[in-house]
């Protein structure tokens, strides 16, 4: 495979990462250079050149900083996580290796995006059955009865076992979540596994705003549990990200 030229890269997830938040904004300067040092690296997602690593001497001397510089914004890195080292003690970055995997399958399940599961097509038929008031009483015949019902036709895919989406609804989500979107659907799927899909289509009636409101909810969640320092700086963080849109949006 081809050296690609881009990677995917998304702000969102950037500017709301906890960990990242916590840490300075020369060590977060840093990180995003080691990570296009390591998308142009082999193998792929690890601070290395042609199966070399980069030492921390070679590394500072690339992003132009002194080494002092360069161990302390890396420990700062290390102490909240934002990467991992192997055995050998190289960086590597999980997000790229889980990314370059589920890339490595989409390709090679071809139009089926990588999903060893087949996706197949499901044409779902709304129909509304509103009829037209009628100030008579006349029976209408069997022509008038079935021009009455107004109906919709929705084409969806099935993913996994259960979970339906049209086509429309997956872009939106890969928009949103990117690689991530295969595990989204999945713990849906798997849910629905559990309680039944008589019980789902009874609770769920959008699978796609399901996804949605499980994800709001799972960063509820995660904010609620997070350290007091850090949600004072992820709320500052916020704060001027409204005062930006404030000034800049209209």
């Amino acid at each position: 495979m081809g050296k690609r030229p881009s990677f995917q890269f998304y702000p969102g997830d950037w500017l709301r990462d906890t960990a990242l938040r916590v840490c300075s904004v020369g060590a977060r300067g840093l990180w995003i250079d080691i990570i296009c040092l390591m998308h142009e690296g082999t193998p792929y997602g690890y601070l290395k050149v042609n199966h070399k690593v980069i030492l921390t001497p070679n590394l500072a001397r690339m992003v132009g900083a002194t080494l002092g510089e360069v161990e302390g914004w890396l420990n700062e890195l290390e102490d909240a996580g934002v990467f991992s080292k192997d055995k050998e003690g190289v960086i590597y970055s999980r997000r790229m290796i889980k990314d370059e995997e589920l890339r490595n399958k989409r390709a090679a399940g071809g139009k089926l995006g990588g999903n060893p599961i087949l996706k197949v097509n499901h044409k779902v038929i709304l129909r509304d059955n509103l009829k037209p008031k009628s100030k008579d009483k006349q029976k209408p015949t069997p022509s008038s009865s079935s021009s009455s019902i107004n109906t919709k036709e929705i084409y969806k895919e099935k993913y996994f076992d259960f979970v339906y989406l049209t086509k429309d609804e997956y872009k939106k989500l890969q928009a949103e979540f990117g690689d991530d979107t295969q595990n989204k659907i999945g713990a849906l799927n798997n849910y629905i596994g559990q309680i039944g899909e008589k019980a789902a289509n009874k609770r769920y009636s959008s699978h796609y705003h399901t996804i949605l409101t499980w994800d709001r909810n799972d960063k509820k969640k995660q904010f609620k549990n997070t350290p007091s320092q850090k949600k004072e700086k992820i709320l500052d963080l916020n704060k001027y990200l409204r005062e930006q849109d404030a000034i800049f949006g209209e």
